[in-house]
C-alpha cells in the first residue's frame, strides 16, 4: 500500500476505539486514599488546595476557602504511597485535574488540562501557531505543591532524563506504541500494533521527575484534541495514567479514562541526551 492509497481518516477515527485495548495492562484502581484529607501548598501564588477523599471514588476539594466542589475520581498506586489521581471537573467537562500524590516525599505535582472547543480545535497548524504560538490546541499547566506544608526538598522537578530513550509501550496484546523522547520539548510516537497501526507524529511534551527512575510524562497532540498523562516507572517497567480527548468529528464530545502499559527499553540515542 502506498501513502497515496492510505485511508488516513479511518486511521484517525480508529483512535476513538482504543479504550478497551488500553486497559489490559492497567494497574488496578485503589481506594487507599479513602477518608484521607490533604492540604496542598502550591508554589504558584502561594495558594492552598484542600482535598478530602470521601471514599474510593468521590472527593471534595476547595481552593483557599472557596466553596467545596464534589468530583468523581480514580486513583492508581504506581509505587508504595505514590498515587496517580485523576478527575474531570463536573462543572467544566472539558477540564481535568491529574495529581501525583507522593506521600513518601510529601510532595505533589498537579497537572491541569483543558480541551479546546470545536472552533479552536479545527484551525490548521500554521494558523494555530500564528494565533496561539502553540503546536497543540490542548492547554496544560503544571504546578508543584507540598503536602500539609510547603515543599522543603523539591524532589519533583522538570527533567531531561528521558531524552534520547526509545521505549515500547504495550497496552495490551493488540495495542503497542513506540516512543522516542527527542528533546525537552518534543517526542515522536508510532503505533506499532492496533486499529491505528501506522499512525505516527511528533508532539509537544512535559517531563517531571518524581523519584529515581519515576517520571510524570504528558503530551499534547497536534492533529486531534488529545492529551496523555502517564507516570513512567523504569524500575517496574510499566506506566499508569490517563488519556483525555475530544471526538475527532465532534470535538465537544469528550472521553477520559485511565490507562496502563508494560514498557520495554529498546535503545538510547546518546547524542540526543
Amino acid at each position: 500500500m502506498t501513502s497515496n492509497s492510505t485511508d488516513w481518516l479511518s486511521l484517525m477515527l480508529a483512535l476513538e476505539s482504543l479504550e478497551e485495548g488500553f486497559s489490559e495492562h492497567r494497574l488496578p484502581l485503589t481506594n487507599k486514599l479513602a477518608e484521607q484529607q490533604f492540604q496542598l501548598h502550591l508554589e504558584e501564588d502561594d495558594k492552598k488546595i484542600f482535598i478530602h477523599f470521601e471514599n474510593g471514588s468521590q472527593l471534595e476539594w476547595s481552593s483557599d476557602g472557596e466553596s467545596l466542589q464534589v468530583e468523581h475520581y480514580e486513583a492508581i498506586e504506581i509505587r508504595p504511597n505514590i498515587f496517580f489521581v485523576d478527575w474531570v471537573y463536573n462543572a467544566a467537562p472539558k477540564q481535568s485535574m491529574s495529581i501525583v500524590i507522593d506521600l513518601v516525599a510529601q510532595e505533589s505535582t498537579l497537572l491541569w488540562s483543558q480541551l479546546p472547543n470545536a472552533e479552536d480545535a479545527r484551525p490548521d497548524l500554521f494558523e494555530r501557531i500564528n494565533r496561539l504560538n502553540d503546536l497543540s490546541a490542548v492547554k496544560t499547566h503544571i504546578v508543584h505543591a507540598g503536602i500539609n506544608g510547603k515543599r522543603t526538598e523539591e524532589v519533583h522537578c522538570r527533567t531531561t532524563e528521558l531524552v534520547g530513550k526509545r521505549l515500547i509501550h504495550t497496552y495490551s496484546s493488540q495495542h503497542a506504541f513506540e516512543h522516542i523522547y527527542l528533546n525537552e520539548r518534543l517526542f515522536c510516537w508510532q503505533s506499532l500494533k492496533g486499529p491505528d497501526q501506522g499512525l505516527a507524529d511528533t508532539d509537544p511534551v512535559d517531563y517531571v521527575k518524581i523519584g529515581d527512575n519515576l517520571y510524570l510524562f504528558s503530551w499534547r497532540e497536534r492533529v486531534v484534541p488529545w492529551v496523555g498523562i502517564v507516570m513512567i516507572d523504569l524500575v517496574q517497567m510499566r506506566t499508569a495514567g490517563k488519556v483525555f480527548y475530544g471526538d475527532i468529528v465532534n470535538p465537544d464530545k469528550v472521553t477520559n479514562y485511565t490507562v496502563g502499559a508494560k514498557v520495554e527499553f529498546w535503545n538510547e540515542i546518546l547524542d540526543l541526551a
